[in-house]
């Protein structure tokens, strides 16, 4: 409806707000509308109803398995990626690697040492028992075996554990010494190869990286367990009102189209630690990784109740009032509200059905 050159147009009633929760009276107030003004509103019938309160959830079908990749030494060059982004890899898979030859070969070079080093202990520690063992032949052989005989022997054992000691612990330590060396190529080599952990998807891949150098904080690559992903939403605010098994409708977008589907919670166990939401789609709908979603949830519902548009309500500093139709005139009221819906407000007290509020435009 639209009122063109009105003057007087809203008229207050006078009225003790008992059922407002008021004990005063408003006394009329004229509220004057300059003569070429216009006053637009459009109207509604207060009538029962049913008042829902929605709210919108935030989140993103996200895999919750994924592996982030860096390669943890500077400055070496990375001569090798192996994968292109989206590809599916296997635990185990070599994804990229550092210039390692000279690694390899230190390795190789070392290994070649340590098993020489290792014949030529064990060759050693061969001779020394073969020696212990013919000077205990010999004292052996003796058929009356005297004092002096037994003292000689002693001694001779003595002088031939002597005469290796020095040797054998040599090698022994310059072998402890080349292993440990071994195992820090090998680690170091170890560290120059990027291998996935998890079977998934190669979801992110670093752009012009071959030939470039190493750095700790340089994201080489993410992969994902997309058997995993869920649509995760951040926080607990609203997860008192799901339980195992219920549904909603969320929608996501995809190429500029956006399609609703159904979900359901899903590892409810896991919210408190992960402090987020997960949920699965019902009927396994192919949802893109990294998709926003909205999922819409009704935290609140009454039906059967007198109600309005919720754009009719105003505020002031004395309460919720509305503006009744009356023959042509707008006539202000205080009313008492119940639950405030997404499109529709509970009125409790002050209208009664079948009456016209105005909706200012």
């Amino acid at each position: 409806m639209k009122n063109k050159k009105i003057l007087a147009a809203m008229m207050v009633s006078v009225a003790t707000l008992m059922g407002c929760g008021f004990n005063e009276t408003i006394e009329n107030t004229p509220v004057l509308v300059e003569e070429d003004e216009e006053v637009s509103y459009s109207t509604a019938e207060v009538n029962f109803g049913s008042v829902v309160k929605n709210v919108t959830l935030s989140g993103e079908y996200t895999p919750t398995e994924t592996e982030s990749l860096y390669f943890p030494v500077n400055n070496r060059l990375i001569t090798k990626v192996y994968v292109d982004k989206n590809d599916y890899v296997n635990a185990g898979t070599l994804i990229a690697e550092l210039d390692v030859a000279d690694i390899e070969d230190r390795i190789n070079d070392l290994k070649y040492e340590i098993e020489s080093e290792e014949l030529e202990l064990s060759h050693t520690l061969e001779l020394r028992d073969f020696d212990l063992n013919d000077a205990l032949t010999m004292y052996e052989g003796y058929s009356k075996k005297t004092a002096d005989d037994k003292k000689a022997y002693e001694e001779k054992k003595a002088d031939i554990e002597a005469s290796y000691k020095t040797s054998v612990r040599n090698m022994e330590d310059d072998l402890k010494i080349k292993k440990a060396r071994l195992a820090d190529y090998r680690k170091e080599l170890n560290e120059g190869r990027l291998y996935s952990s998890i079977t998934g998807q190669v979801t992110y891949l670093a752009s012009r990286i071959e030939k470039s150098y190493s750095s700790e904080t340089t994201l080489i690559a993410t992969i994902s367990n997309l058997e995993t992903s869920y649509f995760v939403v951040k926080g607990l605010d609203y997860a008192d009102y799901f339980e195992s098994g219920s549904e909603v409708v969320a929608s996501y977008k995809d190429a500029g189209k956006t399609y609703e589907i159904l979900i359901t919670p899903t590892e409810m166990d896991k919210w408190e630690a992960d402090e987020c939401m997960y949920f699965e789609s019902v009927d396994e709908s192919a949802v893109k990784n990294g998709a926003a979603c909205n999922i819409y949830l009704e935290v609140e519902r009454k039906d059967d109740v007198l109600c309005v548009p919720t754009g009719a309500i105003h505020s002031s500093d004395k309460g919720e009032f509305v503006y009744i139709v009356n023959d042509g005139m707008l006539e202000m009221r205080f009313v008492t509200v119940g639950i405030t819906g997404d499109s529709l407000t509970e009125i409790t007290d002050g209208l009664k059905k079948g009456e016209i509020v105005a909706i200012k435009k």
